[in-house]
């Protein structure tokens, strides 16, 4: 399948520059003018979008947020203004807060032509390495998840994840290793806040490190850090356990095949 960019802007000029950086590391570049490109995405099924703060709404913080959790391609962000500057003046995102949201990267619109250029062919270059082909996150160890299909993918077969699971576990997929705290996690699932004492997220966990045993033999884990937060962990070291060759006998109302009193 053709790897293609997908880059949602309103400036053809910004499009010329990155369109240079694609071409130097063999990607196939699309571009769409203004908001609307933002529904264009499905159909495309890019291996990367490039978005411009300047398309994502009146409130691009919740927009950036929602599309990132819902769409399986990474995000490539190009922001108006720099770090430190707050992200709904003049509805604009600062570039360390598109990092904070989960994007894959964030530039600068006025940084210089060659910054913009070498960042683009990074982040190609990342978005090809994390996500082999489009709709497929890289999970842990030969784990994959297939986003929209909501499936854990391995050597040794398929699960399906319901999609708060699915959910669950693309949030630390995108995390890159990075701990996520639990409200963060929750809000990845639930669009909500979290509320002392609600335990929904304990459930999740638990049945998606069920999932993770049977498809990894108990290698893969989702590791709660005290005081931290989550983060995916795999202990090379555990090995499946030893399946008996034969099979002792089943009581039946409290007797064995054997006619004996089962204790």
């Amino acid at each position: 399948m053709e790897r293609t960019v997908l880059v949602i802007d309103q400036d053809r000029r910004v499009f010329g520059v990155l369109l240079q950086a694609l071409r130097e590391v063999d990607v196939a570049g699309h571009l769409v003018i203004g908001e609307c490109g933002l529904s264009r995405i499905r159909q495309y099924e890019p291996s990367l979008v490039v978005v411009s703060d300047t398309c994502l709404g009146l409130d691009p913080r919740r927009r950036l947020r929602h599309l990132i959790t819902e769409i399986p391609s990474p995000f490539l962000v190009i922001c108006s203004t720099r770090d430190g500057v707050l992200e709904n003046d003049g509805g604009h995102l600062d570039t360390s807060a598109a990092l904070t949201l989960g994007a894959l990267d964030s530039i600068y619109r006025g940084d210089a032509t060659d910054l913009v250029r070498a960042r683009t062919r990074r982040a190609c270059q990342l978005a090809r390495a994390l996500y082999p082909s489009p709709g497929l996150i890289s999970l842990i160890g030969e784990v994959q998840l297939h986003v929209p299909r909501r499936q854990l993918i391995a050597p040794s077969g398929m699960i399906q994840l319901g999609h708060l699971e699915a959910r669950i576990v693309a949030a630390l997929a995108r995390s890159q290793g990075e701990r996520i705290s639990r409200s963060e996690l929750f809000a990845a699932a639930w669009r909500d806040e979290l509320e002392p004492n609600d335990r929904r997220l304990d459930v999740r966990i638990s049945a998606i490190n069920h999932k993770l045993s049977r498809l990894t033999e108990g290698r893969a884990r989702i590791a709660c850090v005290r005081n931290l937060g989550y983060c995916l962990s795999e202990d090379p070291t555990v090995k499946p356990a030893p399946r008996p060759s034969w099979q002792p006998n089943v009581a039946v109302n409290g007797y064995s095949p054997m006619g004996i009193r089962a204790v």
